[in-house]
């Protein structure tokens, strides 16, 4: 039987038209594939609707195979075409269902048959051909290249299934089927886009979008990252499809949650600030604000003086002011004023300087800037303003208004104003040891009068106002009394606003207020231009009715007047006038906790059902009293525990189950733990008993709430525990006064006296004039020569060809003496070792900040022998100033009792079986390992008092773990010698060598390991016990006590201090002089770790 010849497939073209021999239409697959040369194909993650006319490219042109004939063979891809269809659709309604997504809600003809699970994405295409008429194209792709049986496909289709024939041209065949698909014309929704081969993969964005995503992101992104929030919510956010940031760039929302977080770290700005100069009373319109207006454009003010008199709502006022001034100029009135404040001028330098962001140094300590900083703040028409800052600096705009407050002055150089007088004058020198506390003590004189030539001043004392211009003329300054005794600015009209305002209250904007900063801007408009404007005054009188009043009266500009009234007597009705605060929420006792819990789910429904309609403030919550009572272990237990339940279910199921009264008394205690475990596994914990009011914390663990914690009131908790909460916050565990925390001074907040550009910008004659007065360098004027010891150095002279040097007189000598000569740490030589005086004191700075020798040589690029030489240098020379210091410590007064802390700590640890020098010292064969230990002696608060001594352990087998504690006898020895009748309460670890009895000390330790002991029958772990309150007798006395903190937190954060201050190698092993001048190094930097160590190195 012969077979049957190859048949070629019946195409597209060929099914559509009659006429067979018409197989090509307007536009073939081949001129398709060269028209896309050089195009791309991407896919859209939201629809993109087209509405077009119908085009050149028909529905027979497109490369499909009118069947699919192998019903096993899988398909990404295919076409579904209903041709001639009648009846009406909607085309806006189909446009809505697709940007919306509802995919399940499209017509019949459009929507895919079948239950298929499969994600896919469809492109459509509809043609109208007549009334009615209308030919369908739906292009439907696979995600993710999933392949499908054709069975499958076919169940899908509501037309004609169409395979997609590519011929030979794969790679090129899916851009010329979407350049055809586009070419159909007609309404079209599509998923895929042709752009050039070199674009983005990632399909543009609408501006809307791009908002609403940022918008999102502000609302509800993580605003910490401690547990690494920032990507974990960002991997949630970007693989969720109705998410708003589906799809988005992880770096982009990752930089933008981190400039968020940032926002905390630099100066805040300030957009609703709620005053402005009409909220300010007649006679500071008067005295304070009208001489200073017509200087802000182009100076500065500095508000001085005491406190509570109105100085940052003034200085913050007109902040606001210059903003809407500035704002004004350059026509940008749609956008809100705002400045900025921080107490630092490094907090500054995240935002570049803008006139229109004036900036307010509030809060800080103006007294420890220098002059170089305030001479640029103040410095408002410089061109190029700028502050020294962490890693760059802090710039300021010409034309930004700067405003400086401080409180220090000199009360004692002030004088008295003559009785009935309401001005005078002081001199310009009172006026400047007035002010002098208030600036650094580097101020030179001349620094400081070009400040006041930059700035408007205003002083607020006991006795009066100071307000002095700017100008560098020593005229007398005047002084105006206080009109009264109520000293503030604020006009009483404003100050419930204002109250309400810093206690945080959302206030809506008064309907007066941009009024009044109209107001505002004409007076300083016309303070500007020098136009005369009648004074303010303040008038009393009272009504017919004999109620006084106070009218505060300003002048009317450009026809807005700022005149107010106000009623003393009523001051309560004034408060309330204003608009209505929000309260905080109350905190409700356990009575109405385990009222609420015992509510019926109906009673729970209904009110939530009428909750929305009631008023906020309509009836005010009735206040729950907390009661300190004594009750039984047993009840308090079950209550606690049936609250728990009940919020647990909750948490679950929304709903709060009741819990009758009879059914709580019927289960035990044992089965209320059951009950906690079979739900939820609760642990009850006593946290954070350090909390401002003592509250108990209860942290769930179980499944149903996981991460939730509820907070108990203090009338929950027994009073014993009680108790012990307050006791254990009024006992300090440092109880001596220190000028320091006890956490230091943090090291971003220290300024040393150099720094490193200075250092290496200095030519050879200034380097030397540093170091002379840095104290590191001695002066050999006038001193004898060290080489003849007969002659007299002369001054530091160039001598050619020789460089700076000092000179001896004596006729036999004419030595020639470097600055440096004899130098304990600066080397003088020739040749290639030659180092400048420069690089020597740069190297030491960098040495003294602990930067490491090997980033010291990159960046210097010195050779890593001289490093290490000036190392030991610096080591050798604190050992010898330690070594004298430390004989001078004294512990305590020996009158009053003070807290010493004792700890023995080792350090490392060497095998001397191979050492000839230290074979002598083995006495046992297996006992080879020799340890660095070394005991300590610190007074809480004192870190100058710290005293370290070498013991000399026994040697111990290798495997040791240590060589034990501190030995009874060398203890008593430093003991007797630092504490003997001192008046001290030692603190130690359970070692037995510290029960040691000397007289003058009373002993308390803790336990710093877990011990296992028996219970009721049961071994058990005792959890370590760091710190206790302990009762110490007085001894001596007749029934006196003295309470204490016991505990070596402070001993052993210093042994912390000191390992992480050494480097053990080959050359510090144990018993090594180089180890233990890096251990007395390591002291003295805790000695002085809150001081300047460049000035220290000078005094040693």
């Amino acid at each position: 039987m012969a077979s049957v010849p190859p048949q070629r497939p019946i195409s597209l073209a060929q099914s559509l038209h009659e006429d067979h021999d018409i197989l090509d239409g307007p536009l073939t697959f081949e001129e398709a594939i060269a028209n896309t040369e050089g195009m791309k194909v991407i896919f859209l993650d939201r629809a993109m609707v087209v509405h077009k006319p119908v085009g050149s490219v028909q529905i027979g042109d497109l490369p499909a195979k009118d069947e699919i004939q192998d019903s096993v063979k899988k398909r990404v891809q295919f076409l579904d075409v209903v041709l001639d269809y009648e009846g009406d659709l909607d085309l806006k309604e189909i446009e809505t269902m697709f940007l919306q997504q509802r995919y399940q809600d499209l017509p019949a003809p459009i929507k895919m048959k079948g239950n298929n699970v499969l994600p896919y994405s469809m492109q459509l295409f509809i043609l109208k051909t007549g009334d009615r008429k209308w030919n369908i194209v739906k292009h439907v792709r696979f995600a993710e290249g999933t392949k499908v049986i054709s069975s499958a496909i076919m169940s899908m289709c509501t037309g004609r299934p169409l395979e997609i024939d590519y011929q030979k041209n794969f790679r090129e065949g899916s851009r010329a089927l979407q350049y055809m698909l586009e070419g159909l014309g007609g309404f079209q929704v599509r998923y895929c886009k042709l752009v050039p081969m070199n674009a983005s993969n990632k399909p543009s964005r609408e501006t809307d979008d791009i908002r609403a995503g940022f918008q999102f992101i502000k609302a509800n992104g993580p605003t910490e990252n401690d547990d690494g929030q920032f990507t974990s919510w960002t991997e949630e956010q970007v693989n969720d499809p109705n998410s708003p940031l589906h799809k988005w760039d992880r770096g982009v929302i990752k930089e933008f949650l981190r400039c968020q977080a940032d926002k905390g770290a630099q100066a805040g700005t300030i957009r609703d600030w709620p005053l402005t100069l009409v909220d300010f009373t007649p006679w500071a319109i008067n005295t304070v604000f009208a001489p200073i207006l017509p200087y802000l454009t182009g100076h500065s003010v500095i508000w001085i003086g005491k406190s509570e008199v109105g100085k940052s709502p003034a200085s913050y006022t007109l902040s606001h002011l210059m903003s809407a001034f500035w704002l004004l100029q350059e026509d940008r009135t749609q956008e809100v004023p705002g400045f900025q404040t921080a107490s630092h001028l490094d907090y500054f330098r995240k935002e570049r300087g803008r006139r229109t962001k004036p900036r307010v140094y509030d809060d800080g300590n103006l007294y420890r800037e220098q002059a170089a900083s305030v001479k640029a703040v103040t410095e408002v028409s410089g061109l190029d303003r700028k502050t020294m800052a962490r890693w760059n600096a802090s710039s300021y705009e010409k034309g930004q208004l700067c405003q400086l407050c401080s409180n220090p002055y000199d009360r004692t150089v002030e004088k008295p104003m003559s009785p009935g007088r309401e001005s005078d004058s002081v001199t310009f020198e009172n006026f400047y040891k007035l002010i002098r506390p208030s600036f650094h003590r580097e101020f030179d004189e001349e620094d400081l009068l070009a400040v006041l030539k930059r700035s408007c001043v205003v002083v607020f004392t006991d006795v009066g106002i100071y307000v002095r211009t700017p100008g560098t003329t020593r005229d007398a300054i005047p002084r105006t009394a206080w009109p009264s005794e109520d000293f503030g600015l604020v006009s009483p009209c404003s100050r419930s606003t204002f109250t309400a305002y810093k206690r945080g209250f959302a206030l809506p904007p008064r309907p007066t207020h941009q009024e009044n900063l109209q107001w505002s801007l004409n007076l300083l408009q016309a303070a500007l231009d020098g136009e005369d404007v009648p004074r303010c005054c303040t008038v009393l009188g009272r009504k017919l009715n004999g109620a006084k009043y106070v009218e505060e009266v300003r002048p009317t500009l450009a026809g807005i007047s700022a005149s107010t009234t106000y009623f003393p007597e009523q001051e309560n009705e004034q408060v309330q006038a204003e608009p209505p605060t929000k309260r905080f929420r109350s905190v409700k006792s356990s009575s109405a906790l385990l009222q609420n819990a015992a509510a019926t789910r109906e009673e729970l429904k209904e009110n939530t059902e009428t909750e929305g309609t009631k008023e906020e403030a309509a009836v005010p919550p009735t206040p729950v009293a907390v009661k300190k009572e004594c009750v039984d272990v047993e009840a308090k237990f079950k209550s606690i525990v049936c609250w728990i339940i009940c919020k647990l279910v909750s948490a679950k199921i929304r709903e709060i189950i009741p819990f009758s009264q009879e059914d709580t008394a019927s289960i035990s205690k044992g089965a209320f733990s059951r009950s906690i475990c079979q739900l939820a596994k609760a642990q009850i914990n006593i946290c954070d008993p350090f909390a401002q009011d003592a509250i108990v914390v209860l942290i769930s663990k179980g499944k149903l709430a996981k991460g939730r914690v509820w907070s108990l009131p203090v009338s929950w908790m027994m009073p014993s525990e009680h108790d012990y909460f307050v006791e254990w916050k009024s006992v300090k565990y440092t109880r001596e006064k220190t000028s320091v925390g006890p956490r230091g001074v943090r090291k971003d907040q220290m300024k040393w006296k150099r720094t490193l550009p200075q250092l290496l910008r200095a030519d050879e004659k200034g380097i030397i004039k540093m170091l002379v007065a840095d104290k590191l360098l001695p002066n050999w004027a006038g001193k004898k020569c060290p080489r003849c010891s007969t002659g007299t150095l002369s001054k530091l002279s160039d001598l050619k060809g020789y460089g700076l040097k000092h000179r001896c007189s004596a006729r036999n000598c004419r030595a020639r003496i470097n600055p440096h000569h004899l130098h304990p740490l600066f080397t003088e030589c020739q040749g290639p070792q030659k180092q400048s005086l420069q690089m020597q004191a740069a190297m030491l700075l960098l040495k003294l900040h602990r930067v490491p020798q090997s980033t010291i040589h990159l960046l210097l690029g010195q050779n890593h022998k001289a490093i290490e030489d000036m190392d030991k240098k610096i080591c050798k020379l604190r050992r010898d100033f330690v070594q004298r210091k430390e004989r001078d410590i004294i512990f305590g007064n020996g009158k009053s009792w003070v807290d010493i802390e004792a700890d023995e700590a080792t350090f490392d640890k060497r095998d001397i079986s191979q050492t000839p020098d230290l074979k002598h010292l083995i006495v046992k064969k297996g006992e080879t390992v020799m340890w660095e230990q070394w005991a300590g002696v610190v007074q809480r608060g004192r870190p100058d008092t710290l005293v370290l001594h070498k013991l000399t352990p026994k040697l111990t087998v290798k495997r040791a773990p240590g060589p034990g504690a501190i030995r009874k006898t060398e203890w008593t020895t430093l003991g007797t010698k630092l504490l003997q009748d001192r008046h001290v309460i030692l603190h130690t670890d359970s070692a037995k060598s510290y029960k040691a009895k000397i007289s003058g000390v009373l002993h308390d330790r803790v336990i710093h390991c877990k011990k296992r002991v028996k219970r009721n029958g049961k071994w058990i772990w005792l959890a370590p016990k760091y710190t206790s309150i302990v009762k110490h007798k007085i001894p001596n006395t007749k029934g006196k006590y003295l309470k204490t903190k016991s505990g070596t937190q402070i001993i052993d954060r210093c042994w912390r201090f000191l390992k992480g201050r050494l480097i053990l190698n080959q050359h510090t092993r144990s018993n090594s002089a180089l180890l233990r001048a890096k251990l007395r190094s390591a002291q003295y930097e805790y000695w002085f770790k809150n001081s300047d160590h460049w000035v220290g190195c000078g005094s040693l």
